[in-house]
Protein backbone atom coordinates (compact mmCIF):
# COMPACT_ATOMS: atom_id res chain seq x y z
CA UNK A 1 0.00 0.00 0.00
CA UNK A 2 1.18 3.53 -0.83
CA UNK A 3 0.29 6.16 1.77
CA UNK A 4 0.02 9.80 0.69
CA UNK A 5 -0.20 12.44 3.43
CA UNK A 6 -1.02 16.06 2.67
CA UNK A 7 -0.15 18.64 5.29
CA UNK A 8 -0.37 22.43 5.26
CA UNK A 9 1.67 25.06 7.08
CA UNK A 10 0.22 27.89 5.04
CA UNK A 11 -2.40 28.87 2.49
CA UNK A 12 -0.48 29.44 -0.73
CA UNK A 13 2.61 28.55 -2.71
CA UNK A 14 3.95 25.37 -4.32
CA UNK A 15 3.27 21.92 -2.97
CA UNK A 16 6.49 20.46 -1.53
CA UNK A 17 7.25 16.77 -1.11
CA UNK A 18 9.41 16.82 2.02
CA UNK A 19 9.40 13.28 3.44
CA UNK A 20 9.38 9.73 2.09
CA UNK A 21 9.75 6.18 3.26
CA UNK A 22 13.17 4.51 2.97
CA UNK A 23 14.65 3.41 -0.38
CA UNK A 24 12.91 6.25 -2.21
CA UNK A 25 14.71 6.36 -5.58
CA UNK A 26 11.88 4.72 -7.54
CA UNK A 27 9.27 6.52 -5.45
CA UNK A 28 10.69 9.93 -6.36
CA UNK A 29 10.96 8.89 -10.01
CA UNK A 30 7.33 7.81 -10.03
CA UNK A 31 6.35 11.18 -8.57
CA UNK A 32 8.10 13.03 -11.38
CA UNK A 33 6.66 10.79 -14.08
CA UNK A 34 3.05 10.89 -12.95
CA UNK A 35 2.36 14.37 -11.54
CA UNK A 36 1.56 16.53 -14.57
CA UNK A 37 2.05 19.87 -12.85
CA UNK A 38 5.37 18.74 -11.43
CA UNK A 39 6.28 18.58 -7.77
CA UNK A 40 8.99 20.42 -5.88
CA UNK A 41 11.17 17.94 -4.02
CA UNK A 42 14.71 17.72 -2.65
CA UNK A 43 16.37 14.51 -1.56
CA UNK A 44 18.36 16.35 1.13
CA UNK A 45 15.09 17.39 2.79
CA UNK A 46 13.83 13.80 3.00
CA UNK A 47 17.20 12.73 4.42
CA UNK A 48 17.31 15.54 6.98
CA UNK A 49 13.69 15.03 8.04
CA UNK A 50 14.50 11.44 9.01
CA UNK A 51 16.87 12.77 11.67
CA UNK A 52 14.36 15.24 13.13
CA UNK A 53 12.07 14.47 16.08
CA UNK A 54 8.95 15.88 14.36
CA UNK A 55 5.98 13.64 13.58
CA UNK A 56 3.10 13.89 11.13
CA UNK A 57 0.12 11.67 10.38
CA UNK A 58 2.41 9.73 8.05
CA UNK A 59 4.79 8.76 10.86
CA UNK A 60 2.65 5.88 12.13
CA UNK A 61 2.48 4.36 8.65
CA UNK A 62 6.22 4.70 8.01
CA UNK A 63 7.02 3.09 11.36
CA UNK A 64 4.71 0.23 10.38
CA UNK A 65 6.74 -0.32 7.20
CA UNK A 66 4.43 1.24 4.62
CA UNK A 67 5.66 3.12 1.55
CA UNK A 68 4.65 6.77 1.63
CA UNK A 69 5.20 10.43 0.81
CA UNK A 70 4.50 13.64 2.72
CA UNK A 71 3.44 16.91 1.06
CA UNK A 72 2.87 20.43 2.37
CA UNK A 73 2.73 24.11 1.43
CA UNK A 74 4.31 26.80 3.62
CA UNK A 75 3.61 30.18 2.04
CA UNK A 76 0.98 32.19 3.86
CA UNK A 77 2.19 30.82 7.18
CA UNK A 78 0.88 33.93 8.96
CA UNK A 79 -2.61 32.43 8.60
CA UNK A 80 -1.68 29.07 10.14
CA UNK A 81 -3.75 28.25 13.25
CA UNK A 82 -5.39 31.68 13.29
CA UNK A 83 -8.93 32.86 12.63
CA UNK A 84 -7.77 33.59 9.07
CA UNK A 85 -6.89 29.94 8.38
CA UNK A 86 -9.94 29.24 6.23
CA UNK A 87 -11.05 28.47 2.70
CA UNK A 88 -11.41 32.14 1.83
CA UNK A 89 -7.66 32.81 2.02
CA UNK A 90 -6.63 29.54 0.38
CA UNK A 91 -4.94 30.33 -2.94
CA UNK A 92 -6.83 28.79 -5.88
CA UNK A 93 -3.64 27.66 -7.63
CA UNK A 94 -2.48 25.94 -4.44
CA UNK A 95 -5.83 24.20 -4.02
CA UNK A 96 -5.64 23.06 -7.65
CA UNK A 97 -2.12 21.68 -7.11
CA UNK A 98 -3.36 19.65 -4.14
CA UNK A 99 -6.24 18.25 -6.19
CA UNK A 100 -4.23 17.53 -9.35
CA UNK A 101 -1.36 15.90 -7.41
CA UNK A 102 -3.77 13.60 -5.55
CA UNK A 103 -5.58 12.71 -8.78
CA UNK A 104 -2.40 12.02 -10.76
CA UNK A 105 -0.86 9.86 -8.03
CA UNK A 106 -4.01 7.87 -7.32
CA UNK A 107 -4.70 7.18 -10.99
CA UNK A 108 -1.08 6.22 -11.63
CA UNK A 109 -1.32 3.46 -9.03
CA UNK A 110 -3.42 1.47 -11.48
CA UNK A 111 -0.33 1.05 -13.67
CA UNK A 112 2.30 0.64 -10.95
CA UNK A 113 3.25 -2.47 -9.06
CA UNK A 114 3.88 -1.33 -5.51
CA UNK A 115 6.80 -3.74 -5.23
CA UNK A 116 8.60 -1.75 -7.93
CA UNK A 117 8.60 1.35 -5.72
CA UNK A 118 11.11 -0.32 -3.39
CA UNK A 119 14.46 0.52 -4.98
CA UNK A 120 16.83 -0.86 -2.36
CA UNK A 121 18.44 2.59 -2.05
CA UNK A 122 17.57 6.25 -1.66
CA UNK A 123 17.78 8.49 -4.68
CA UNK A 124 19.36 11.89 -5.16
CA UNK A 125 16.95 14.36 -6.73
CA UNK A 126 16.47 18.10 -6.99
CA UNK A 127 14.57 20.54 -9.28
CA UNK A 128 16.29 22.35 -12.14
CA UNK A 129 13.28 23.83 -13.96
CA UNK A 130 9.65 24.16 -13.02
CA UNK A 131 8.23 20.66 -12.90
CA UNK A 132 11.55 19.07 -13.88
CA UNK A 133 13.82 17.23 -11.46
CA UNK A 134 17.25 15.69 -11.80
CA UNK A 135 17.07 12.06 -10.66
CA UNK A 136 20.20 10.06 -9.81
CA UNK A 137 21.17 7.02 -7.81
CA UNK A 138 23.62 7.31 -4.94
CA UNK A 139 26.02 5.19 -6.95
CA UNK A 140 25.85 7.71 -9.78
CA UNK A 141 26.58 10.63 -7.48
CA UNK A 142 29.54 8.74 -5.98
CA UNK A 143 30.96 8.21 -9.46
CA UNK A 144 30.50 11.90 -10.28
CA UNK A 145 32.25 12.81 -7.04
CA UNK A 146 35.25 10.60 -7.84
CA UNK A 147 35.46 11.91 -11.40
CA UNK A 148 35.30 15.50 -10.14
CA UNK A 149 38.14 14.86 -7.68
CA UNK A 150 40.28 13.20 -10.36
CA UNK A 151 39.71 16.09 -12.77
CA UNK A 152 40.53 18.62 -10.04
CA UNK A 153 43.78 16.85 -9.18
CA UNK A 154 44.64 16.55 -12.87
CA UNK A 155 44.12 20.29 -13.31
CA UNK A 156 46.30 21.07 -10.30
CA UNK A 157 49.08 18.78 -11.60
CA UNK A 158 48.85 20.28 -15.09
CA UNK A 159 49.06 23.84 -13.77
CA UNK A 160 51.99 22.84 -11.56
CA UNK A 161 53.88 21.28 -14.49
CA UNK A 162 53.22 24.38 -16.56
CA UNK A 163 54.44 26.46 -13.59
CA UNK A 164 51.24 28.45 -13.62
CA UNK A 165 50.94 27.99 -9.87
CA UNK A 166 53.49 27.44 -7.12
CA UNK A 167 53.67 24.41 -4.84
CA UNK A 168 53.08 26.45 -1.69
CA UNK A 169 49.97 27.99 -3.23
CA UNK A 170 48.65 24.52 -4.02
CA UNK A 171 49.18 23.41 -0.43
CA UNK A 172 47.61 26.60 0.88
CA UNK A 173 44.54 26.13 -1.32
CA UNK A 174 44.12 22.48 -0.32
CA UNK A 175 44.51 23.46 3.32
CA UNK A 176 41.85 26.15 3.00
CA UNK A 177 39.43 23.71 1.35
CA UNK A 178 40.00 21.06 4.03
CA UNK A 179 39.66 23.69 6.75
CA UNK A 180 36.39 24.95 5.30
CA UNK A 181 35.02 21.39 5.17
CA UNK A 182 36.00 20.75 8.78
CA UNK A 183 34.48 24.04 9.94
CA UNK A 184 31.25 23.30 8.05
CA UNK A 185 31.02 19.81 9.53
CA UNK A 186 31.68 21.19 13.02
CA UNK A 187 29.05 23.90 12.60
CA UNK A 188 26.45 21.37 11.43
CA UNK A 189 27.27 19.11 14.39
CA UNK A 190 26.92 21.97 16.89
CA UNK A 191 23.66 23.16 15.31
CA UNK A 192 22.35 19.60 15.49
CA UNK A 193 23.14 19.41 19.19
CA UNK A 194 21.46 22.76 19.83
CA UNK A 195 18.35 21.76 17.86
CA UNK A 196 18.16 18.49 19.78
CA UNK A 197 18.04 20.43 23.04
CA UNK A 198 15.47 22.99 21.97
CA UNK A 199 13.40 21.16 19.35
CA UNK A 200 10.18 21.27 21.39
CA UNK A 201 9.36 24.91 20.53
CA UNK A 202 10.45 24.30 16.93
CA UNK A 203 8.74 22.49 14.06
CA UNK A 204 9.49 21.39 10.54
CA UNK A 205 8.49 24.74 9.00
CA UNK A 206 12.17 25.75 8.96
CA UNK A 207 13.04 22.74 6.85
CA UNK A 208 10.18 23.43 4.45
CA UNK A 209 11.39 27.02 4.04
CA UNK A 210 14.84 25.70 3.15
CA UNK A 211 13.27 23.54 0.45
CA UNK A 212 11.25 26.42 -0.97
CA UNK A 213 14.14 28.89 -1.21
Amino acid sequence: MLVLNFESRGTQGPLLMFETSNDNKNLARMLQETVKEGSTCFSFAAAVYKTMPNDTDLTEFLEAGYTGMNFAVVNGEENYHTEFDNIEVLDKDTAYMYASTIEDLVLSMADYKLESLKAGEDGVYFPVFKGKNIMMSKGGTNILGVVSCVLFLALIIYMGVKKQIKGKNILRTIGMICGACLLSAGAVYIIGLVCEKVYEPMDHTILLYMMHF
